[in-house]
């Protein structure tokens, strides 16, 4: 089975945001934020991370056998994630709500580190969204594309990293805090990210192509 790594990765990953959500619900910090003085994981970035977890899983199947039932898992859910992110990047740039940011759960005004309630991070988003590109991917051949999907997970997870890197070393400016335009990347989420990417970047074609 040569994709089992980014299976148990995408498990992980899916079972993190399921926690994450837990946390929104009866209100545990250290899920929602892992401290107290750090921003949260929103709760539409922990519902997406247990739909990326998903994607991250059947893409590795369908890279491996192509099955039919796989892709249409991996369609509806990168519609999903998509359709999510977009509406919330739009909403950024033209200063709107969408009504996604406190569908489910809502957060306080003046949460550390967060511009709009419920709203995550804008590279967040972007990443959010480059998921459901590299996933996509995988439904046009396993050939070259499967190189693709390893590239774009790295970027993934390098922004995750970075992230990562902000809160070790307590530089804002890393885990792109910028003041009164975007939210800072959660800690979680940023470490999500990077499991994320390196689930993606470890896929490999089960017909032998992209192997050594």
């Amino acid at each position: 089975m040569t994709n089992r790594t980014p299976r148990i990765i995408a498990v992980i990953v899916s079972l993190s945001g399921v926690l994450v959500m837990l946390g929104w619900i009866f209100d545990v910090t250290f899920l929602k934020s892992i401290l107290p003085d750090f921003v949260t994981m929103k709760f539409i970035t922990a519902f997406c991370f247990v739909l990326c977890g998903a994607e991250l899983y059947f893409t590795a199947r369908v890279v491996e056998d192509g099955s039919g039932w796989d892709s249409l898992i991996l369609l509806f859910n990168n519609f999903l994630v998509a359709l999510i992110m977009l509406s919330l990047v739009i909403a950024l740039f033209f200063g709107i709500e969408t009504g996604l940011e406190d569908l489910f759960v809502q957060e306080p005004v003046g949460a550390i580190n967060t511009v709009v309630p419920g709203r995550p991070a804008f590279l967040s988003a972007v990443n959010f969204i480059l998921i459901s590109l590299v996933s996509s991917l995988s439904l046009f051949g396993r050939g070259r594309s499967v190189r693709f999907i390893n590239i774009l997970g790295a970027a993934v997870a390098a922004v995750g990293g970075v992230a990562v890197v902000g809160y070790l070393f307590d530089i804002p400016a890393l885990y792109y805090n910028i003041s009164e335009i975007s939210t800072a990347m959660a800690l979680n989420t940023a470490i999500l990210f990077v499991l994320l990417g390196s689930g993606f970047y470890m896929i490999r074609g089960g017909d032998g192509l992209n192997q050594g």
